[in-house]
């Protein structure tokens, strides 16, 4: 029973993972930009069939970060690109609804991608979608910048300076991790947003 129940499933999903290791690392290098979107869509399906098999959403943070790069690897085609990230957005969304908080960070990737690619219907999930981040994990600097982000994107300046000034304090009351501040570019963009001028 033990062998069915564990062992036997972790061997079908160790196999599946092996699988799609093996056509990232064989493809070649000097593949077309939709040759290469292919092999890393055949390698999430993989990786999607190993979250069938173990249910570990790990799996599907992994497939959706191969869709992310699929999506970055044929711009300018936005609408192969577009077409990546729906399918990222999915299966980010549904580890970061399984628990994963980096599940939910990939679906806003994902989503933000989307947006800037036209989708303006995705711009409010984005910013709903960062708004729960910001809930999640509120000390985490980062989340409050992309929400500014976003807000800035959509027109609502003072809602962006407000989130920007809860990145920075957040980011000057982290004294304990120096590698989990914010990057000097980030924070000198939130510095000069929160001080009147533009964040550009």
């Amino acid at each position: 029973g033990a062998v069915v129940m564990g062992v036997l499933p972790q061997m079908r999903q160790d196999r599946l993972v092996v699988e799609a290791a093996d056509m990232l690392v064989s493809a070649p290098d000097d593949a077309t930009a939709a040759a290469d979107a292919s092999v890393r869509d055949r390698a999430a399906q993989r990786l999607l069939a190993a979250f069938e098999v173990g249910h570990d959403p790990l799996m599907l943070i992994h497939a959706a970060e191969q869709h992310i790069a699929a999506a970055r690897g044929v711009l300018p085609d936005r609408e192969a690109a577009s077409g990546w990230l729906v399918l990222a957005a999915a299966e980010a969304g549904r580890a970061h609804a399984a628990g994963r908080l980096a599940g939910g960070q990939l679906a806003l990737e994902a989503l933000d991608g989307q947006s800037l690619l036209g989708g303006s219907e995705t711009e409010g999930q984005a910013i709903e979608l960062a708004e729960r981040l910001c809930r999640e994990d509120p000390s985490a600097a980062m989340a409050w910048i992309n929400l500014g982000r976003l807000q800035e994107r959509a027109g609502h300046i003072d809602a962006a300076r407000e989130a920007w000034r809860v990145a920075l304090e957040l980011d000057d009351a982290n004294t304990i991790d120096p590698l989990q501040r914010l990057p000097a570019d980030v924070r000198a963009m939130a510095e000069r947003a929160t001080s009147g001028s533009s964040p550009r």
